[in-house]
Formats: structure tokens, sequence, C-alpha cells
């Protein structure tokens, strides 16, 4: 018997990724950005509440201050009608804007709300 000698150039054959396995990835990243960009989504939404419900607590304390100094004046303390009324006692000296483009109301027992309802205390 005689014996072959195979002779190795020392290349190896190359495997890659098929065409399948790189729509796979591509897909399963697809998915994956679409659930990230849901939640900046949501996290966007929360962040807008929360600055709204922030800005109605710095108009009620300051519809508080107002009606301090009114009974202090001797107008027998009432709260503010108007957002104008309380510039005095904000202190940003500007009255604050709901982050969603609702609106603020004032109520007659000092409390303020918002136009947008998802941005209800």
């Amino acid at each position: 018997m005689k014996r072959r000698n195979h002779v190795t150039t020392g290349l190896t054959s190359q495997q890659g990724f098929t065409v399948v396995e790189l729509v796979i990835v591509i897909v399963i990243v697809g998915i994956l950005a679409l659930a990230a960009s849901a939640k900046y989504i949501d996290l966007s939404a929360s962040a807008e509440r929360a600055a709204c419900v922030k800005n109605q607590m710095a108009l009620e304390t300051a519809q508080k201050i107002f009606f301090a100094q009114e009974m202090i004046n001797g107008d027998g303390g009432r709260y503010a009608a108007t957002l104008e009324e309380l510039l005095p006692h904000i202190g940003q000296g500007a009255a604050p804007v709901c982050p969603s483009g609702g609106t603020y109301l004032l109520h007659a027992d000092g409390s303020v709300s918002c136009s947008d309802t998802d941005h209800a205390r």
C-alpha cells in the first residue's frame, strides 16, 4: 500500500453568517429599538406630567401667600382670580407654563388645576 502525503497549505475554510442569520439579528435589534423608543415616549409623558404637577403646587403656594397678604392688608382674604395677580408671589417672576400646552385654572378655594386631564393630581 502506498501512502499519500497530504500537503496542507495553512488555509482553512472560512465560515461566515448566512443571510438568514443576519436578517434574524436585524429583526431582533429592530424589536429592541422599538421597545426602547416606546419607553422613551412614556418617560417623556411622565416628565411632562411631573413638571405640570410641580407648577400647580408652586401656584398653590403663591395662592396661599396672596391670601395671607390680603389678610394682612385687611382686604378680607381672598385668593387670586388670575395668574397676573400671582406674579409678584411667584419666585421666577413669570407665570409657569404647562409643558404639554395646558392652561392653569385658579379655583375659588385656592387650589390650582390644569386643563390637561392627564395632569390631574
